[in-house]
């Protein structure tokens, strides 16, 4: 399958496990496409499995990524996470939109695929300097 939603290398922290995560984030929305190609079911329930491990995977990198943060001395942890919990609550109330209305497309896919873009442009960036300031990104 070509890979459809992929996240700029202009964007890309290459810092611990950061840049796996955002891949494994695009990957799973991916495989979600895939699904929704392939199938006559494009019910929520043809992705369920896939919105599922998305959300699990959002969560485990931002914790993970301000865990970092917390250790490095982040000075922007604190609305570093409140953009987390933005994100988590738009992933949420996309996933309801789509179980309410019992269909799955692209179109829900690519509002998914703002939420990562959106963590990564508007919260990340701020990190990914503050990783070139300390010295840790050259």
């Amino acid at each position: 399958m070509d890979v459809i939603y992929e996240i700029p290398m202009s964007l890309s922290i290459d810092f611990d496990a950061i840049n796996a995560e955002h891949e494994k984030l695009v990957s799973i929305l991916n495989e979600a496409l895939k699904i929704i190609r392939t199938e006559e079911d494009r019910s929520v329930g043809a992705v369920e499995k896939s919105l599922a491990a998305l959300s699990a995977a959002m969560q485990a990198h931002f914790n993970h990524e301000e865990q970092e943060m917390a250790s490095l001395g982040y000075g922007d942890l604190p609305q570093h996470k409140a953009q987390h919990a933005r994100c988590v609550a738009k992933l949420d109330a996309t996933c309801r939109s789509a179980a309410d209305n019992r269909i799955m497309n692209k179109t829900l896919l690519d509002e998914v695929f703002d939420i990562i873009l959106d963590d990564v442009i508007r919260a990340d960036s701020g990190f990914k300097s503050f990783l070139y300031a300390k010295g840790i990104l050259l």
